[in-house]
């Protein structure tokens, strides 16, 4: 009997684990804010008719191997129906760095004079049939920053 049961402890053992290979890895995203990629004119004075279409530079590390395609979007998490759009660019394995300016579909940060927004960059390496690969996330706070003294 004691025989059975160490048989059967070994058996379940290996139970507990799971290989998930087909979940998305994690990459790493960092970007920072400029003075002329949010709204408003001076320092800073919020203006929603003087939005920036410039997006901010971004370097994201961690693309896998057979990602052809980083898909972006920023979101502002005090304003979370607001849309900002990103845009996509073509993927290359490891460190990506895209230019500031080089995403297409983009609407800067616009929070309200006096106020910091949080602004959370999401990035997708998808495949070539789309399916996504990896997944990234960074947050950022604007634009007391640009305000005046």
């Amino acid at each position: 009997m004691r025989k059975a049961w160490l048989i059967a402890g070994l058996a379940l053992a290996g139970c507990g684990t799971m290989d998930v290979t087909d979940a998305p890895r994690t990459m790493t995203v960092d970007f920072a804010f400029a003075r002329d990629q949010a709204c408003g004119t001076g320092p800073y004075e919020m203006n929603p008719l003087r939005v920036s279409r410039r997006s901010p530079a971004i370097r994201v590390e961690g693309v896998p191997a057979g990602a052809r395609l980083l898909r972006f979007e920023m979101v502002d998490l005090d304003l979370l129906d607001f849309d900002h759009d990103g845009g996509e660019v073509p993927a290359t394995p490891g460190t990506a760095t895209i230019a500031e300016g080089g995403l297409v579909h983009w609407t800067g940060p616009c929070p309200p004079g006096g106020s910091d927004h949080r602004y959370e960059m999401r990035v997708e390496a998808l495949d070539a049939a789309g399916k996504p690969l990896a997944t990234g996330r960074s947050v950022r706070t604007c634009c007391r920053q640009f305000e005046r003294s």
